[in-house]
C-alpha cells in the first residue's frame, strides 16, 4: 500500500551547514522500501518547496539506494512505502574534490576571518568533476 506524500511519516535532517553530496539509504528489511527525498538550504525550502522537486527512491531488500546529488543543508525523507522498514543507515554520502587547503588568511577582524573561511569552503563545494559556479544549481 502506497502512502500519500502528505500522510507519510517523515524525518528532517539538518547537516549544520551547506554540504555537497547525496542521501544514502541502506535497508535492513526483507521487503523493498519506498521513500521520497527532497533538499533545501532552509528547513522551509526542504519541507515546502524543494528546489530539486520530490525524488522517489526505491530501496531493494537489504540494499542501498541514493537520492540525487546536489548541495543542501536540509534533507527531508518521507517513508511512502506503507510498511514498516528497518534501515541500517540513513546518511550523507558527501562528495567533494580531494583538495588540501593551501594558504590561509588572518586579520584582526573576526568577522573578516569568518568571511574568508566561508568563502574558501564555498569554493571547495564548487570543485566537482569540473568547476561549478553554484553547487546547488549546477548539479
Amino acid at each position: 500500500k502506497h502512502v500519500s506524500r502528505t500522510d507519510a511519516p517523515q524525518v528532517l535532517l539538518d547537516f549544520g551547514r551547506e554540504v555537497d553530496g547525496r542521501i544514502e539509504l541502506r535497508s535492513e528489511s526483507n521487503a523493498p522500501a519506498e521513500v521520497t527525498v527532497q533538499y533545501g538550504e532552509s528547513a522551509a525550502e526542504a519541507l515546502l518547496q524543494p528546489y530539486l522537486g520530490v525524488d522517489p527512491v526505491y530501496i531493494p531488500p537489504h540494499g542501498t539506494a541514493y537520492g540525487p546529488k546536489s548541495a543542501f543543508r536540509y534533507a527531508v525523507i518521507r517513508f511512502t512505502g506503507g510498511r514498516a522498514t528497518r534501515f541500517r543507515a540513513i546518511r550523507l554520502d558527501g562528495i567533494a574534490y580531494p583538495v588540501k587547503y593551501r594558504g590561509s588568511f588572518e586579520s584582526s577582524s573576526p568577522l573578516l576571518n569568518k568571511m574568508w573561511t566561508i568563502g574558501a569552503y564555498t569554493a571547495h563545494l564548487c570543485m566537482q568533476d569540473d568547476i561549478w559556479d553554484a553547487p546547488k544549481r549546477d548539479r
